[in-house]
């Protein structure tokens, strides 16, 4: 149904019966009237890492290859499957990223120069992540970013950050990064025309927890001087150019104050990495995520960096004057892949809504999800190419939470609250049919023993309570009933499902007449527009 019919439909619906869980406890919202925050058109991006198939952790292979084919990383991911296309385009548009671990070891394919060879990945029990080599040849790269042109996704990649430089020991790397690789790649792609929206340089290459190096804040700090240099040689500095975007790896404050020093504003984004729930082999993992203290290192992270690069920028540290993007540029909550039955399970919508709530009223522009698909952290099942539930939580919040962010406090710390001006437009037909001032309030319940039952939703400044008014609910619950690690979900009741087709659910929301009670069920969330609110901010 579309939100036109949707809205229509409101005045015929005949008054029914409130309906009170008995085991409900009151929560009360309060909504700010302001923006608080912004975050970027494309939001949502999911990513491709270069793992081979016999990647494992824990004894459990989760890059191996597919009953369809090869396994899906960025050498030999299968772009002609239906399913995967089909899931592509329903997601789309958003930010693709390929890069990982190994990007760091990959050689790019340059025809006619015999001093450049290309190993494939090859096993090293040597090697920092037991694998060396990697190469990516041209043909394949034009694969991918026709792909992304034709599927309407913005293209990121991850450039080799240790090419030139020499291996002591441990974490130690000396000498300087050579570029001429990576510039016959960017230069390549200059001329074939294709597609390109933003170069990174290195993966979690510095800093206090760099993985495969720590190299020094202003040794990568030149090095992206000299990464925007071969940029603008390429395209100019017009609107037409690619982001540079860096230097993707965990915060560090000290050490990203020296880096942002010496990368005199050469950069368009600062990205970050985060694994906030730890080790895929957690066995406390779940317990963890439906428990929301875990939401701590994830918001201290997102204030954290918000606050340094305001303060930089404001002294004009690195004489930057203009504040960056700021790119959560790669977020698989556990790493090591996941944890198979709880990070690709409705369990991770705890975790996953949540971020990308925190890092939204931070003023992010960018939230990247490890993976779109390969691992235990996919927002694809990469057996089967079909959905696991975070796509669609993924897709709801793309779908229906704008740019706009508004404050929004709860009165539990058990029930979490986001809140936006409801997207306008898109390619979703059912947002079409919006008024002025819309709103969209992300809803999360923890609680365990209890359904919890919005008492009131008061907008401030007004005094006046939305609660009452009309509303479209998407509520989301596991699709095993008393079990979170349900492998679908059920939205308002059905199940979100697609078929052996590639046909997706139409997600119709479930439409409230004024004066209805709002009560999500223990342990689930739900996306809740209130399309009469008429926020001013939000017209």
């Amino acid at each position: 149904m579309a939100l036109r019919g949707a809205l229509d439909g409101l005045l015929a619906l005949a008054p029914g019966p409130a309906f009170k869980a008995p085991t409900a406890q009151v929560i009360n919202l309060s909504l700010g009237a302001n923006i608080i925050a912004r975050t970027g058109e494309d939001y949502i991006c999911a990513t491709t890492d270069w793992w081979p198939p016999n990647k494992c952790d824990y004894g459990i292979c989760a890059w191996s290859n597919t009953p369809y084919g090869p396994n899906p990383s960025i050498p030999n991911l299968d772009l002609s499957q239906p399913l995967f296309k089909a899931a592509f385009d329903t997601l789309s548009p958003f930010i693709w990223r390929l890069g990982g671990s190994l990007q760091d070891d990959i050689t790019y394919e340059e025809p006619g120069n015999p001093a450049v060879v290309c190993p494939p990945i090859t096993d090293d029990p040597t090697a920092k992540w037991g694998f060396t080599g990697g190469c990516l040849n041209r043909s394949r790269w034009s694969e991918i970013a026709n792909f992304a042109k034709d599927h309407e996704a913005k293209l990121v990649f991850g450039l080799n950050g240790l090419k030139g430089r020499v291996h002591v020991e441990g974490k130690q790397w000396e000498g300087m990064w050579d570029q001429s690789n990576a510039k016959s790649l960017m230069t390549y792609t200059k001329e074939a025309g294709l597609p390109i929206y933003a170069w990174e340089l290195g993966n979690e290459l510095g800093g206090f927890n760099g993985i495969q190096a720590q190299l020094s804040a202003r040794d990568v700090g030149q090095d992206f001087v000299t990464l925007r240099g071969m940029v603008t040689e390429l395209w100019g500095e017009g609107e037409e150019a690619p982001l540079v975007v860096g230097p993707d790896t965990d915060l560090d404050i000290t050490w990203f104050t020296e880096f942002f020093e010496a990368a005199q504003g050469s950069l368009d984004g600062v990205a970050i990495h985060m694994y906030a729930l730890g080790a895929g082999v957690d066995p406390t993992l779940a317990g963890k995520i439906i428990n929301p203290s875990h939401m701590a290192k994830a918001t201290r992270t997102a204030e954290d960096l918000t606050q340094l690069m305001q303060g930089l920028v404001a002294k004009n540290v690195g004489g930057v004057v203009k504040m960056p993007q700021l790119w959560m540029g790669e977020d698989g909550g556990a790493y090591n892949s996941g944890q198979n039955g709880t990070t690709n399970r409705f369990t991770a919508g705890f975790w996953s809504l949540n971020e990308l709530g925190i890092f939204a009223k931070n003023g992010f522009t960018v939230y990247c999800r490890q993976t779109l698909l390969g691992g235990n952290y996919g927002l694809l099942d990469k057996d089967t190419l079909l959905p696991n539930p975070d796509f669609f939580n993924y897709l709801l919040f793309k779908r229906l939470m704008g740019r706009e962010v508004l404050r929004v406090e709860s009165s539990s710390p058990e029930v979490t609250v986001y809140a936006h001006c409801t997207r306008k437009g898109g390619k979703e037909d059912e947002l079409q049919g919006l008024e002025p001032g819309a709103v969209t309030v992300l809803i999360i319940n923890f609680m365990a023993q209890h359904d919890a039952q919005i008492g009131v939703l008061k907008l401030e400044g007004e005094w006046r309570d939305l609660l009452p008014e009309p509303r479209l609910e998407y509520t989301l619950t596991s699709g095993m009933p008393g079990k979170l690690n349900g492998t679908f979900s059920l939205l308002n009741g059905s199940p979100l499902q697609v078929s052996s087709e590639g046909v997706y659910p139409a997600m119709d929301p479930l439409v409230v007449k004024k004066g209805e009670d709002l009560v999500l069920p223990k342990q689930s969330y739900g996306f809740y527009v209130f399309p009469k609110a008429g926020v001013r901010a939000c017209m």
